[in-house]
């Protein structure tokens, strides 16, 4: 497992966000950076950007580890496991700071997807 650090360089190209999640060997983490690029083409601030790029830090350090990394994967079950890890960790993450990466999330999914992410089958 790789670690991921947020990483900023302001010498990319126009409408290129300044700020990318990488790993170790400063390899680009292609998923969330193309969603940050979007972003910065739709104009988010500097701030705005830095707080997605830490929101997305914080969910693919937690998705990473997981077996199957596929971000198709994600389903509400998977994103209540999320909720639980962050609410594990010291310090714990206020509630407007838990539900704001969740609103990240689910705009990254649905970004790549086109739809809401899934909710389980219900099994009787």
């Amino acid at each position: 497992m790789m670690p991921f650090r947020l990483r900023f360089d302001d010498s990319g190209t126009a409408g290129t966000s300044p700020y990318r999640i990488v790993d170790a060997r400063n390899q680009e983490l292609r998923w969330t950076n193309h969603f940050l690029d979007v972003q910065c083409l739709r104009n988010f601030s500097p701030r705005s950007l830095r707080s997605y790029g830490y929101d997305l830090l914080n969910f693919a350090r937690w998705w990473c580890r997981r077996k199957s990394s596929s971000l198709a994967q994600l389903n509400e079950s998977l994103l209540l496991e999320y909720v639980r890890h962050q609410l594990q960790t010291q310090p714990q993450p206020t509630p407007q700071t838990v539900n704001h990466r969740l609103g990240v999330v689910r705009c990254l999914y649905r970004f790549h997807y086109r739809r809401d992410i899934p909710h389980d089958r219900i099994r009787t």
